[in-house]
């Protein structure tokens, strides 16, 4: 795989998860879903990511129509996200980092958003570091690598290090786990193990790059609690 194929791919997972966390899902993009290809399973280079998409198969194949599909998945997407007094889980840097909604995490990530030149968009009504809105920062900053023509791939790819180890790989991989076991997910368990075995990929791919990428939180504490002992 060319570097040009292999940020492609990346870019192609930032916008999958950034998309079915962003909001419900339309029924045009769980067909797009339904409808793709899928690589052998012996391709996939992270078993989580092959248990996600079977999951993810075998829940579109369970139900017959994209209405079907898109009440079913909008149903699972309420209950996990959007429930009265709060969802099953709260996908938000700040509660990971610091234990409480918009805190400092969050300033922190509108400093570094403001340096990269990318502002909030109009109509997002939830703080900037939702998960959906850091896959979405990660798919910008590979998109403006890959335009890239004058030799300046390696800012891009310099931004992107920066963001994954002081924003997005502290907190994310503890989230997919968290999704992963919340009561009503199914179709979203799958994208949790898809979500979980990519980013740890993501992690994988920067240490062999020579570039140094953090544990997340909670690797932090159970570290910790080992020594303890």
């Amino acid at each position: 795989m060319t570097d040009t194929a292999f940020h492609q791919s990346r870019l192609g997972y930032y916008d999958f998860l950034a998309a079915l966390l962003m909001e419900i899902p339309s029924r045009e993009t769980l067909a797009l879903i339904s409808q793709r290809e899928r690589l052998p399973g012996d391709a996939y280079p992270h078993a989580s990511l092959k248990e996600g998409w079977e999951i993810i198969d075998a829940f579109l194949d369970d139900r017959r129509g994209d209405s079907e599909v898109q009440k079913a998945v909008a149903q699972e997407f309420t209950e996990l996200f959007l429930s009265l007094g709060g969802g099953q889980v709260l996908p938000f840097e700040s509660k990971y980092i610091d234990g409480k909604l918009m805190d400092r995490s969050l300033a922190r990530l509108r400093r570094f958003m403001k340096e990269i030149g990318l502002a909030k968009a109009p109509k997002l009504y939830e703080p900037e570091d939702s998960l959906a809105v850091e896959l979405d920062i990660m798919r910008h900053l590979i998109a403006n690598g890959l335009k890239e023509t004058n030799g300046h791939h390696d800012r891009w790819l310099a931004y992107q290090e920066a963001f994954l180890n002081n924003h997005l790989l502290c907190w994310a991989i503890d989230f997919f786990k968290d999704l992963e076991k919340a009561p009503s997910a199914k179709f979203y368990r799958g994208v949790a193990k898809v979500g979980y075995g990519f980013l740890f990929l993501e992690r994988e791919t920067y240490g062999h790059l020579g570039l140094e990428t953090k544990k997340t939180r909670g690797e932090e504490i159970y570290e910790k609690r080992k020594k303890k002992f």
